[in-house]
């Protein structure tokens, strides 16, 4: 992991939160590629959703206050912004265009997983892009 101004930098195989581990931050990546698995077992999986640049991972926690439903582990070498707890409830409650898109996020992936419900998995069906 390396710092550089407001952003770390963490390389391909880092662990950025591990399944059952305390919320207690969310990461906005900014470039690079992370992979979110079911379990602390992600190197026999394949990823559930691998997100990109302009994302947000480890949200759900912060939001219920409750442990990571999943594992994200750094896929291409990525530069993150960490939101700590109390800068995320800041954000959510003062800042309208903040929410919204955490919000529209939120049902990108709602979309996302019902269409998976609905559809047989194509290839890169479990790719998001940002939008």
């Amino acid at each position: 992991m390396e710092m550089q101004d407001d952003k770390l930098y963490f390389a391909p195989g880092s662990i950025l939160f591990s399944c059952g581990d305390q919320s207690d931050c969310a990461y906005f990546i900014h470039s690079g590629k992370v992979g979110i698995y079911g379990t602390n077992l992600w190197r026999s999986e394949k990823p559930l959703r691998i997100f990109e640049d302009n994302c947000i991972v480890g949200e759900m926690g912060l939001i219920e206050n409750k442990p990571r439903s999943a594992t994200a582990v750094v896929l291409e070498g990525v530069q993150v912004t960490i939101l700590r707890k109390d800068q995320f409830s800041y954000l959510s409650q003062t800042h309208k265009h903040f929410f919204v898109t955490l919000l529209k996020a939120l049902v990108n992936r709602l979309r996302h997983t019902l269409k998976l419900l609905r559809n047989k998995p194509k290839k890169n069906d479990w790719l998001i892009k940002a939008k």
